[in-house]
């Protein structure tokens, strides 16, 4: 069943990323691309990210809730990829061209589920930020924008559990929607 899917920027062209949800899925992450925006009814499969292996869930499966794509207009397409036990950052390798990853960051717990992901909108700076979701905290992963290397992690406590994140047009606020409303 659909986990997650997300549009790429518009710089990137019409291209979607989707994710399983099932707890005993593939773990695969799937790019498709419209080739010719005035008919839709054809999308092409134009990369996966398989299998993306994490922590095995309780029902032992590979299960990839959720995705987000990098906004920098300058950087080549990247993705963070959360799901059980940890956090991943893909970035499409033109000169391989297929997928590789970058680097991952274990989530809070080793069974932490990252329920939703958002990376804040690229404005120049040489750092980025993804923010996750993990139950009853938020990480925040800061990466070098000229490295793409993680430059350390913040958590955030909160006071119950977190299904959903997303920064502000600017990056600089971060809202978090929880079961206490």
């Amino acid at each position: 069943s659909l986990g997650s899917f997300e549009f790429a920027p518009r710089h990137l062209g019409l291209k979607l990323a989707i994710t399983n949800a099932e707890a005993n899925g593939s773990g695969i992450v799937q790019i498709y691309e419209a080739m010719d925006v005035m008919d839709l009814s054809k999308w092409s499969l134009i990369g996966k990210i398989s299998p993306y292996r994490f922590a095995d869930n309780s029902a032992g499966g590979n299960a990839v809730p959720c995705l987000a794509w990098s906004q920098g207009r300058y950087d080549p397409p990247t993705l963070a990829i959360g799901g059980v036990g940890k956090v991943g950052v893909h970035r499409y390798d033109e000169t391989k061209r297929r997928w590789t990853e970058a680097f991952n960051v274990p989530t809070t717990s080793s069974n932490a589920v990252v329920q939703d992901i958002s990376w804040a909108p690229s404005v120049g700076g040489s750092t980025q930020h993804i923010a996750c979701a993990e139950g009853r905290c938020i990480q925040i992963i800061q990466i070098a924008s000229a490295t793409v290397q993680p430059q350390g992690t913040q958590t955030l406590d909160v006071p119950s559990d977190c299904s959903r994140c997303e920064f502000n047009v600017t990056g600089k606020l971060l809202v978090a929607g929880c079961d206490d409303g």
